[in-house]
């Protein structure tokens, strides 16, 4: 027999080397402090700009443009009732199908002492819509009156044989079956389809329970409970802890965390409120939280920093932004720079409430009865005759 040659195996531990969970909590606890101040700070600057550069600039601008702003809010109503009277005689005429100045003609022809133009126009969109009304139900009639004709032709049918079926009844056949097939599709095709509420969260109950089903995630009623009864308690918690008539402070920020609550808890977002009390116990020495549940609020405030930096971002682009810590030198070119403005705004403003003046001007004195587009005839002497030479 051969000798077997001996191999030395060499023995390694596997035994799990325990970390010391204490110095990656201080590190988590050390990011998220940081994190927090960084958002406290964005917080209150936001706060500054909200509570004090926008009133003090809306308060400028009334002692210094009050009369430049009365006069732009009363262009913009004259606009607005300009261009409604437009959209108002464009869609009656696209409705009868005809030129808006043939329409504000025949308008013209019903004034009377007691009634002006706009009067006559209300009451011809009263009619038009009386009109719609009608021709509705009369639709509705006419699709019963269908419906009870094939019912009578079903019932027709069900005495007859087989051979004694015409084109209609294997028509009438065939649209039957494919009403109980499709549940009347075809039918209804031209209505638009509004689901309820119940509907629509039926059909998202089944969808979910579809897929649940498929994927192998069935959630049990007692988890759904627990989840239910946890939902409540967290509730209660931050009620107790940020509840504005409790704490006493009611700062902007308090009312946006309140108002966040609020509507987590409106929505059953649960890991929304485990956020907020993971947020209230990290300042708590007696409660430690995991590192996990660390990283977890550590996302959540980098989430709300990004959220803030794009505010304080867009609210630079703001004429108050810092209004409130300027001088007077920087003020006063602030008054010529909006004066010029608002002179330009006004201007334009009075140009363009005069366009759409001329256009309705023309829209209801446009068309005359009896009145021609002549068009002038091409005057071809003096032209050369290419085909003049040309035999034909």
């Amino acid at each position: 027999m051969k000798n077997k040659k001996k191999t030395s195996r060499k023995i390694r531990c596997r035994a799990l080397i325990p970390l010391d969970t204490g110095k990656i909590r201080a590190k988590y606890l050390k990011n998220y402090r940081s994190r927090r101040k960084k958002l406290e700070k964005l917080e209150c600057r936001l706060k500054e700009i909200q509570e004090q550069d926008e009133p003090e600039y809306q308060k400028f601008l009334a002692r210094h443009f009050g009369t430049e702003q009365t006069r732009l809010r009363e262009l913009e109503q004259s606009l607005q009732v300009c261009e409604l009277k437009i959209e108002k005689i464009r869609f009656l005429a696209s409705r009868r199908r005809i030129q808006p100045a043939v329409l504000c003609y025949r308008l013209s022809q019903k004034i009377t002492p007691e009634h002006d133009f706009w009067y006559c126009l209300e009451e011809a969109l009263n009619e038009w819509h009386e009109e719609e009304i009608k021709r509705e139900q009369e639709d509705r009639r006419r699709e019963e009156e269908e419906r009870r004709e094939r019912q009578a032709r079903r019932e027709q049918r069900k005495k007859k044989t087989g051979d004694e079926w015409d084109e209609q009844d294997i028509e009438d056949d065939f649209d039957d079956f494919l009403d109980s097939v499709f549940g009347e599709i075809f039918e209804d095709s031209d209505e638009d389809f509004e689901p309820d509420e119940d509907s629509a969260a039926d059909y998202e109950d089944a969808a979910n329970q579809f897929f649940d089903e498929l994927f192998g995630f069935k959630v049990r009623p007692e988890e759904k409970n627990d989840d239910n009864r946890e939902l409540k308690k967290l509730y209660r918690e931050l009620c107790m802890l940020y509840h504005p008539d409790r704490t006493g402070s009611h700062d902007a920020r308090m009312k946006r965390i309140w108002n966040e609550i609020q509507t987590a808890y409106q929505n059953g977002d649960l890991d929304r409120l485990r956020f907020f009390r993971f947020n209230a116990g990290a300042d708590d020495e007696k409660k430690e939280l995991t590192c996990s549940e660390l990283q977890k609020l550590i996302f959540e405030l980098e989430d709300s920093i990004i959220g803030l930096n794009a505010d304080l971002k867009s609210a630079k682009y703001q004429p108050y932004f810092g209004f409130s810590s300027a001088s007077g030198q920087q003020r006063e070119m602030t008054v010529k720079i909006l004066r010029q403005e608002f002179s330009k705004r006004i201007s334009d403003s009075e140009q363009y409430l005069q366009k759409k003046e001329m256009l309705l001007e023309n829209l209801l004195n446009g068309w005359k009865p009896g009145k021609k587009k002549v068009r002038k005839k091409r005057n071809y002497s003096g032209t050369d005759d290419l085909f003049g030479d040309i035999p034909f």
